[in-house]
């Protein structure tokens, strides 16, 4: 007899792309589950698009609640669910038809606790996904030292594999493991908040599977948490910093793995806390060099609009991104790259976080610049100097209250 999974949907104001993703999965070719969809307070249609969903199919199930942010609304319906499986997708994303099927089949084959799918990014480079290569069962902890994509040059890891995503998705896990999360979790943390709960489970569960197939397509939009451009996140991630310390000291491993919590913090304020960094003489973490340069920025996924919304100190040349298209779609001035030939400036930076993918774009521009121009990607090394200790300290005695506020575009 085939096990329940319970997939929990959080909602919140998505009702452009909810009926994609409720229909991907009403369309599961695994039949014995259920789809709670958690409405977090939701000011749009998306509470019409979940009835109706309903009303078409017995396996869905409508709860809505007081806006509390994206764990609040996973943990409710974690709790409300019926089967001993659960799944988290988001509103905004959808699934392949044998999403289920496929992961609970490697569960019986593994006897896992958690399974990993792989995600294709969209729009993306077909194949371009968030896992792929790694196979057999590993520990959580495992997992946390060796897999996940912070500080992949500091720490090694297998040749050719690009890690795993920092989310709750497309991951199958035994119910029991997400209640304990939710339990625990400091709701406050609204920024890397699923972050949080992986990190949690992770240093807990001891069998861990992987699937080499495409089974989640991953969404972001330009109200996503991570494109929310001209917050702050900095408080968020200084109760995230104290949650992760907290988890890392009572399973021994804090002092071992510090640095990691600490590459985990510094690139969750790169998404969304530049500011915390204005003290750094250049460019956070990219380079080290005097201020009052022309800059021009290639990139404009979340590290790239923070760094061109919060730059301070330079003068910025021009903006750049294979998918300019899309963004100038979205009102951001980013150009073709194809443009660069035809800008004026003396520095580049390649603002991607993944150091394979900052290289390739670095090896492709190096050619086509003029002679004398620097370009600068980031530095992995520094996430764990002396430097980032400091801000580490800091971020344990910021303020509460702090409130960012934006710079005028006389000051920028």
């Amino acid at each position: 007899m085939e096990e329940k999974i319970s997939i929990v949907v959080p909602v919140y104001n998505k009702e452009k792309y909810l009926y994609q993703c409720l229909e991907s999965l009403r369309m599961q070719t695994y039949q014995n589950i259920e789809i709670l969809l958690v409405d977090d307070e939701s000011t749009d249609d998306s509470p019409s698009v979940c009835q109706r969903f309903c009303q078409m199919d017995m396996r869905f199930r409508y709860i809505r609640q007081k806006n509390g942010g994206q764990n609040a609304a996973r943990k409710t319906g974690a709790e409300m669910t019926q089967g001993a499986w659960v799944m988290f997708v988001d509103a905004d994303d959808y699934v392949s038809p044998e999403m289920c099927a496929v992961l609970m089949q490697h569960q019986e084959e593994t006897g896992a606790d958690m399974v990993y799918g792989c995600i294709q990014k969209v729009p993306g480079k077909k194949g371009e996904n968030a896992y792929h290569g790694w196979d057999g069962v590993l520990s959580g902890k495992e997992i946390l030292r060796n897999v996940l994509p912070i500080g992949s040059s500091v720490r090694k890891r297998k040749s050719g594999v690009s890690g795993l995503g920092c989310g709750l998705f497309p991951i199958l896990m035994r119910l029991e493991f997400a209640l304990d999360a939710f339990r625990h979790v400091d709701m406050r943390i609204r920024y890397s908040e699923d972050l949080g709960c992986l990190f949690y489970i992770l240093l807990r569960v001891e069998s861990v599977a992987f699937v080499p197939e495409i089974v989640y397509y991953y969404r972001q939009t330009p109200g996503s948490a991570l494109h929310a451009q001209g917050r702050s996140c900095l408080l968020s991630t200084k109760w995230l910093q104290a949650f992760l310390e907290k988890q890392f000291r009572e399973q021994g491993m804090l002092l071992e793995d510090e640095c990691l919590i600490e590459q985990a913090l510094i690139r969750t304020l790169l998404c969304g806390g530049y500011e915390f960094f204005d003290d750094y003489p250049g460019i956070y973490p990219f380079f080290q060099g005097p201020r009052g340069r022309r800059l021009a920025v290639y990139g404009a996924g979340v590290v790239g609009k923070e760094l061109v919304y919060k730059l301070s100190g330079f003068e910025l040349a021009g903006w750049f991104d294979r998918d300019f298209e899309r963004y100038r779609a979205l009102r951001m001035n980013v150009q073709s790259p194809a443009e660069i030939a035809h800008c004026d400036f003396d520095v580049m930076v390649i603002a991607i976080q993944h150091p394979e993918i900052a290289e390739v774009v670095r090896n492709s521009l190096v050619e086509e610049l003029p002679l004398g121009v620097q370009i600068y990607t980031f530095s992995e090394e520094i996430l764990c100097s002396g430097y980032t200790k400091r801000k580490m300290k800091e971020l344990h005695d910021v303020d509460e209250n702090y409130i960012y506020q934006p710079r005028s575009e006389n000051e920028k």
